[in-house]
């Protein structure tokens, strides 16, 4: 008995479990230089984690548009003219958003977590992060597959 109620705890915790398609290590690695383009800004958007992040796929848009899905410790490099924009983040259970304006040669850093909700898991406030704040969880991060948009 003991042993099938650990097999079941075992199939419900893989069962819970989401991931999004990673990028190639090469391009990973590459987005982990921070660099900066001339005359574009580079907006990293990270899920930093969060209790449950990896049951849940957060939807990114940028202004209006869909750019990437991220699970737990993952993120995604965006190449962008400068301007305005608001960034949407959505959950099963929420949404949130951020309104930010980038410019040239400017390098921004976006974390986005998430907790449990009333029925689902729901996306928190996302949070401009510090240089220092916004690297630290890239590095602990892997990059999601890239979106066209």
């Amino acid at each position: 008995m003991k042993n099938m109620l650990l097999i079941l705890v075992s199939i419900i915790s893989l069962g819970g479990c989401t991931s999004v398609q990673l990028a190639p290590s090469n391009l990973d690695i590459e987005a982990k230089r921070f660099a900066a383009a001339a005359d574009k800004s580079v907006v990293y958007v990270v899920q930093t984690g969060g209790l449950g992040s990896y049951r849940v796929f957060l939807q990114v848009m940028l202004n209006g548009q869909f750019v990437a899905s991220l699970s737990g410790h993952t993120y995604s490099r965006l190449i962008l003219n400068p301007g305005k924009y608001r960034m949407l983040v959505s959950s099963p259970e929420n949404q949130e958003s951020i309104d930010f304006e980038s410019k040239a040669g400017e390098v921004i850093y976006l974390g986005a977590k998430s907790k449990p909700g009333f029925t689902q898991m729901r996306v928190v406030p996302i949070q401009r992060l510090s240089t220092q704040e916004g690297q630290n969880a890239v590095l602990k991060s892997s990059m999601a597959a890239l979106m066209d948009f």
